[in-house]
């Protein structure tokens, strides 16, 4: 017997699996010369990721991967089922050995519009700021240590934007002025 799962079932297995995904990451080994082929690299991540979720994924990278430990390449994800949502996905390359490379595949969360207005403005209310509108952030931005984006703002002043910068892959952040 079959089980057909709809849009929102396949992407609420996807959004559970992803947390883990992220904090475990999936280790999959490779043969290789001295570059990982987008090709190869697509389908051992695309592979790996249906195992671990039980959804199709279907991974695309822009380009080969260099076979060094710790490069790191970014490609996207499309969960079958979800009507074309794209996941970032982060590729680490951890070791490699004569001709085998060993990768981490792991699905990066997103953090959604409504979040960064309500973090911004719960964050700028507890420093005695009211009022404060955020602007210009109308797009889901991807979890990662270290990324950051910028956003308007309107209501505080002298400050027109702010950069939000993550301080850990599961949405922590910093809000500062942006420059």
């Amino acid at each position: 017997m079959s089980t057909r799962r709809g849009p929102r079932t396949s992407l609420l297995i996807l959004a559970a699996c992803t947390g883990v995904l992220v904090l475990a990451g999936c280790t999959r080994e490779v043969s290789i010369g001295r570059t990982l082929k987008a090709s190869k690299v697509e389908k051992v991540a695309s592979s790996r990721l249906t195992d671990t979720t039980g959804v199709d994924i279907d991974v695309t990278c822009s380009g080969d991967v260099k076979a060094q430990p710790g490069e790191v390449v970014y490609c996207t994800g499309v969960a079958d089922g979800t009507d074309g949502l794209v996941q970032d996905v982060r590729i680490t390359v951890k070791s490699v050995s004569g001709g085998d490379a060993k990768f981490n595949v792991a699905i990066l969360k997103k953090w959604p519009p409504s979040d960064i207005a309500r973090t911004v403005r719960a964050t700028l209310t507890r420093q005695g700021i009211d009022g404060a509108r955020v602007t210009g952030c109308n797009e889901a931005q991807t979890i990662e240590k270290g990324r950051s984006f910028v956003c308007g703002l309107t209501g505080v002043d002298n400050t027109e934007r702010v950069r939000i910068t993550f301080t850990d892959d599961d949405g922590a952040v910093t809000i500062a002025p942006a420059k």
